[in-house]
C-alpha cells in the first residue's frame, strides 16, 4: 500500500496594521512586515490587509 506525503497547506490570515498618534513609531509598512513574518514563521499567508492609517 502507498502512501502519499501530503504538505501542510498554509492557513490564511488578515492584518489590520494602525496608525493611532502622529507620534506613532512604527510606520504602517513596518507594521506589516512585522506581522508579515511572525506569520511565516507560524505557519500563516496574510491574504488581506486591513489599513487604518487615520490618526486620532
Amino acid at each position: 500500500m502507498a502512501f502519499e506525503l501530503q504538505t501542510a497547506r498554509p492557513i490564511r490570515a488578515a492584518q489590520y496594521i494602525r496608525m493611532s498618534t502622529e507620534h506613532q513609531r512604527y510606520s504602517l509598512e513596518n507594521q506589516a512586515m512585522a506581522i508579515t513574518e511572525y506569520a511565516e514563521r507560524r505557519g500563516y499567508t496574510i491574504v488581506q490587509t486591513y489599513e487604518d492609517a487615520g490618526k486620532s
